[in-house]
Parts: C-alpha cells; sequence; structure tokens
C-alpha cells in the first residue's frame, strides 16, 4: 500500500508511475497535489505492478506538514522498502510498527472506503464521491494489497455464497447420521421379528473430522470479529458456530500455521476460495505486527 496525502505539494518525479495524472493538481514551485481523500487502486506505468493506495485527509498533517509528528509525506512513499543491511537506520515501516501505527494505516483504508461508500449511498446525487471497481484478491498474499481488499472480499465471498455454506451444513449433517450397515450386521445381533432381523441400536458412519467445516467456522468468526471493527450489517449463517473471543484470539496468533495444517484436506474450488482469503486477511496481518515481510 502507498500513503498519500491531501493537498501536500509533491515533486512530480516522486509520484510518476504511481498515480494516474488526472488525479493531480498544479501546485506552487512546480510540484502537484492531490485535492481527493480516499482510497484507489492504480496500475504502474508499462508493465509495473499494481498499486494499492489510500490518500490521507490534509488533517493527518500538523503545523509542521508533518504526518505522525515524525513523518513527511515523502518518508510514507517509502513505506514498503525492504530492509537494507548495508543501512542499519530502521525503515520507515519498521518505525511505524514499532510506534504502533502501520496497523491503524492498514484498518484506516477499510474505515475511509465504509464513510465514503456511506455517504453515497445517503447522497446518491452528489458528484464528490468518485466510485471505481477495487482489484479483485488473489491468494498471492503479496504485501501491497491493502486491508480494505482484503476485507471486502472477504465480505463479498459471504453475500455470494451463503446458500452454498448451508448446503455444506445439511450434507455433513446427514453423513453423520446415516447408518453403517455393514459395521451394524457385523458386530450387533439383530432381534427376529415376524421371520425379518430387526437391529435395535444401529452403528452410524465413523465419525471423522469435517475440515470443510472447520474452514467455514474460521471464515464465519473471522467475519464476526471484522463486523465488530467495522460496523457491517452482516447476516452470518447460522448454522455454525462462531469461535468464543478467547478462541479467536489464539487462532489469531496462529492463524497462518492452522490455514496451512488443513491446506488439501477438501476439495471444492469455492472452499479453496476461502482458504486463500484467510491466508491473505492473516498473513496480511502478520505483516503489520511484525517488523519484516510476511
Amino acid at each position: 500500500m502507498i500513503v498519500l496525502v491531501e493537498s501536500h505539494p509533491y515533486q512530480p518525479d516522486a509520484l510518476s508511475g504511481i498515480i494516474d495524472p488526472r488525479y493531480l493538481m498544479p501546485a506552487p514551485r512546480g510540484c502537484v497535489q492531490l485535492d481527493y481523500v480516499g482510497y484507489l487502486v492504480e496500475a504502474g506505468s508499462g508493465s509495473g505492478p499494481v498499486h494499492s493506495i489510500i490518500i490521507l485527509p490534509k488533517v493527518f498533517r500538523d503545523a509542521l506538514g508533518k504526518v505522525f509528528g515524525h513523518y513527511t509525506p515523502e518518508d510514507l512513499l517509502t513505506l514498503h522498502d525492504e530492509p537494507n543491511a548495508d543501512t542499519p537506520r530502521p525503515t520507515v515501516r519498521e518505525r511505524l510498527q514499532a510506534e504502533g501505527k502501520l496497523d491503524f494505516l492498514f484498518r484506516f483504508s477499510v474505515w475511509l472506503y465504509r464513510s465514503i461508500r456511506q455517504f453515497h449511498q445517503r447522497h446518491r446525487a452528489s458528484i464528490l464521491p468518485e466510485m471505481a471497481s477495487l482489484t479483485e484478491v488473489s491468494g498471492t498474499g503479496k504485501a501491497d494489497l491493502s486491508e480494505l481488499e482484503v476485507v471486502l472480499a472477504l465480505v463479498r465471498f459471504h453475500r455470494d455464497n451463503n446458500s452454498l455454506l448451508t448446503h455444506i451444513k445439511r450434507v455433513n449433517t446427514a453423513q453423520r447420521h446415516s447408518v453403517s450397515w455393514s459395521r451394524t450386521v457385523a458386530k450387533q445381533q439383530p432381534i427376529i421379528q415376524n421371520g425379518r432381523p430387526v437391529y435395535v441400536q444401529p452403528l452410524v458412519k465413523q465419525k471423522h473430522i469435517n475440515y470443510d467445516e472447520e474452514l467455514i467456522v474460521l471464515y464465519l468468526s473471522t467475519l464476526a470479529d471484522l463486523r465488530q471493527q467495522y460496523g457491517f450489517r452482516l447476516d452470518l449463517n447460522p448454522l455454525y458456530p462462531l469461535l468464543s473471543p478467547r478462541d479467536m484470539e489464539r487462532f489469531r496468533e496462529r492463524a497462518v500455521l492452522r490455514l496451512k495444517e488443513i491446506r488439501g484436506k477438501y476439495f471444492s474450488d469455492t472452499l479453496v476460495r476461502v482458504w486463500q482469503l484467510l491466508r491473505v486477511q492473516f498473513k496480511l496481518s502478520l505483516s503489520c505486527r511484525s517488523l519484516g515481510y510476511a
């Protein structure tokens, strides 16, 4: 994610290949500035990478033009610079992490998007918001994805696939209650009634771990967590039990490892998509908390 600041005068070269020139306005001394606040996804020049860009309101700058009291807006352009062994000085990313501000920047992108979207829904005739489609989140888990792209992909999946989650639950429940006649005949003595064998306590099929249900529970619990954080209006599927806040905290601490452990335990392409989204979400969360990259 690249962080820009509203109304700050940038040197044109600093934004070259980062943002479409149509968003830039002339500023004094040959500089350019952005008169927008918001979030967008931009493709780099030529075959360059796709950037997630958040434009912070100008109120984030203090009287000296610094952000968070220490950083120039140009400093935030280097947010994803990797540590250099030849330069012992901490990167901007490492400094923000140490100050507890890196995670805030990622989360603020979601709040900003939600605010703009709410404004647009309430004032549809307004020309202030410029709506744009978000990039599709893949399972690559690249560090330049923002919290917004991942969160909205998780929410969108639930809205598009809730009926499928219900179907999976019903199929698994039916299988757990189906009789294993081969085991019943082999292990139980029937009672003969009217010349026909009757088994009083037929054995159900062997219990096994439903990894697909575990994955869905983790997914819905993650959505519940996001709903609490960002105020999404989500009616989560009631057929699955959610993790308690304490269990969710434990899962969050080892989420990437647990997702790796259950990888390949299910075969539906749709559930693979759930696994990918969760993996990207928790790798991104881990990268925000760590000093390096996920």
